[in-house]
């Protein structure tokens, strides 16, 4: 049986973990200046290093980008937009997130990518696509299967109950069907 004291102090210490871990963050950010979310987990991880603690946290990707979103929510971090450029010898494109107010430019070597594709369509965008698929599906021409088989010992052509999805008008090699 657990007491509501004890679930009390757990909810307590649970948000000022969640405090504490926010901080570090928005520390990370202070100290280092403009970055992405890839850089801020390696200086968590090295800041975590740098401890004498017996039992080091090791912190992972999806515990940095949490805390980062929390403090986008307070207005705390903003998003500077999607830059380009070399991370662990190799070309990748990130988010550069700085502290709000920090007037410093993104980390030398990232230039600003001017137009980016669009990663993910709106939820609007993909349901008028679906419904596009389904009525160029249903007004292509169905057809019957036709196979050869053994009917009686002799060997005939015959319909099958399978159906096959034909193209009405110019197929793709330019043969009208």
């Amino acid at each position: 049986m657990v007491r509501d004291s004890s679930l009390i102090a757990l909810e307590r210490l649970s948000e000022r973990t969640k405090e504490s871990d926010k901080d570090r963050v928005l520390n990370i950010l202070l100290e280092i200046g403009p970055t992405h979310d890839r850089r801020i987990l390696e200086a968590l991880n090295q800041a975590e290093q740098k401890t004498l603690k017996k039992h080091r946290r090791v912190w992972e990707i999806n515990s940095v980008t949490g805390r980062r979103n929390d403090l986008v929510a307070n207005d705390l971090v903003e998003d500077m937009g999607l830059h380009s450029g070399r991370w662990h010898d190799r070309e990748k494109s990130y988010h550069i997130w700085r502290v709000r107010g920090d007037d410093k430019p993104a980390p030398p070597g990232w230039r600003k990518v001017e137009s980016a594709p669009q990663a993910h369509r709106s939820y609007a965008e993909r349901k008028a696509n679906i419904r596009r698929i389904r009525e160029e599906a249903e007004a292509r021409v169905m057809k019957r299967i036709k196979e050869h088989r053994q009917v009686r010992r002799q060997k005939q052509t015959i319909p099958t109950g399978q159906l096959l999805m034909a193209f009405s008008g110019k197929e793709p090699n330019g043969a009208f069907v």
